[in-house]
């Protein structure tokens, strides 16, 4: 951590990246002796470890929903007719 990072007084927001395995080498020289000295992050980071294995336990997930050649489907139900279209003409 430099002193001109944005989060050198909270180094509590660095639990998830070191967790997920993303911190850079920067972070990762200097994150793990925190993590041991920080009851807060160590919890954080516990508590975070069980999240990602039980989404890992969910298995693969469908890929992101796919909008076909020429847009989307067009309305299949018909709209509900106006109230002017509906209304029949007063008697004379």
């Amino acid at each position: 951590m430099t002193p001109d990072d944005p989060h050198a007084d909270n180094p509590h927001v660095y639990v998830g990246a070191y967790v997920l395995g993303v911190l850079d080498d920067e972070d990762l020289a200097w994150f793990p002796a925190h993590l041991a000295e920080c009851a807060l992050c160590e919890e954080l980071a516990a508590g975070l470890s069980r999240v990602g294995q039980m989404l890992a336990d969910l298995g693969p997930t469908p890929g992101p929903a796919v909008i076909p050649p020429g847009g989307p489907p067009r309305r299949t139900v018909p709209r509900a007719p106006t109230s002017h279209s509906t209304r029949e003409a007063a008697p004379k």
